[in-house]
């Protein structure tokens, strides 16, 4: 049997039918599956990104608490200083308050730019969720149309090429 038989003659329809759906079959088992694979790849690493934000917004929560601690402390140093004897002191505690105080904003800034990118994150993780099951859905109806093409093209060809041997 050579390629030319196989285009020509009235038995084409089934043929055709036939090899669509073993193409079928193949598209559903490599293509989808592969696309799942890249969804379910990038899913790992956007959980990983967000575990990675969880860290570091605890290590900035920390760090915060702490110079919040500190920063009363010298609320309290400040408050119980003499003014008139140790204005100096005064002045310095006030600044080491101040810096304090930018550095916790700054934190609680970062820290809200993380918790951001966390939505963020977990919103793309749900897309990859819902692609991966719209794949398995094409997956599923690929497989199953390509083997109701190949049956029918099967049998069908069957049937003509026994219909045509009978009448030779």
């Amino acid at each position: 049997m050579d390629l030319l038989s196989l285009l020509t003659g009235s038995d084409n329809l089934y043929k055709y039918l036939f090899i669509g759906g073993l193409g079928l079959i193949i598209l559903s088992l490599f293509y989808p599956l592969n696309r799942k694979y890249e969804y379910i790849t990038q899913k790992d690493l956007y959980n990983h990104e967000v575990k990675l934000l969880n860290y570091d917004i605890k290590v900035l929560d920390d760090a915060t608490s702490k110079l919040s601690n500190e920063s009363k402390s010298i609320q309290d140093q400040i408050k119980t200083a003499n003014i008139k004897k140790d204005l100096k002191a005064k002045n310095l505690l006030k600044a080491s308050f101040f810096k304090q105080f930018d550095s916790i904003t700054s934190f609680r800034t970062t820290i809200e730019k993380k918790k951001l990118a966390i939505e963020f994150n977990k919103a793309r993780v749900d897309t990859l969720n819902n692609h991966i099951k719209d794949f398995t859905k094409y997956e599923t109806i690929f497989f199953y149309a390509g083997i109701l093409a190949s049956l029918v093209g099967i049998i069908g060809w069957y049937f003509i090429m026994k219909k045509t041997y009978k009448s030779e």
